[in-house]
């Protein structure tokens, strides 16, 4: 009987194991976005908002229990390019889009951010305007 109870032990651990591996095998890599300086997003419904400066950078980070073996991403309508580090922006409204492979062969979902990038250079002259403006004004009145 005792010998009866470990064969049915070890078939259930058999099968429990099976199952966790093929569970994981099946999963999809997840992807995100972030950025440095870090930027907290806004999230409406299944969009993402970042507004940022020109020299923010964004990376993509992708993980996978059977590991990555590509990353992909485009900014707007380009075509996916080899993800190979920190992507900087040019001034103005864009939609950057990654995507990643497991060793298993597996693509994650597009993950999108939507990004507003802002030039540092017109809130300087803004702000210097601004101030001569008060410095005249002071010193008319």
């Amino acid at each position: 009987m005792e010998q009866m109870k470990r064969i049915l032990f070890a078939i259930m651990l058999v099968v429990l194991f099976s199952y966790v591996n093929a569970s994981a095998q099946s999963a999809l890599p997840q992807v995100s976005i972030v950025s440095t300086p870090k930027i907290v997003p806004k999230i409406k419904g299944e969009q993402i908002y970042y507004n940022a400066l020109q020299e923010t950078q964004f990376m993509v980070c992708a993980e996978d229990s059977a590991g990555i073996s590509s990353i992909l991403v485009k900014i707007d309508s380009q075509e996916f390019m080899p993800y190979t580090g920190p992507i900087t922006i040019a001034a103005g409204k864009h939609i950057i889009t990654a995507k990643a492979q497991n060793t298993a062969g597996s693509w994650s979902n597009e993950y999108k951010v939507n990004v507003s990038i802002k030039d540092r250079r017109v809130g300087v002259v803004v702000g210097l305007c601004s101030l001569f403006f008060l410095i005249v004004a002071h010193l008319a009145g």
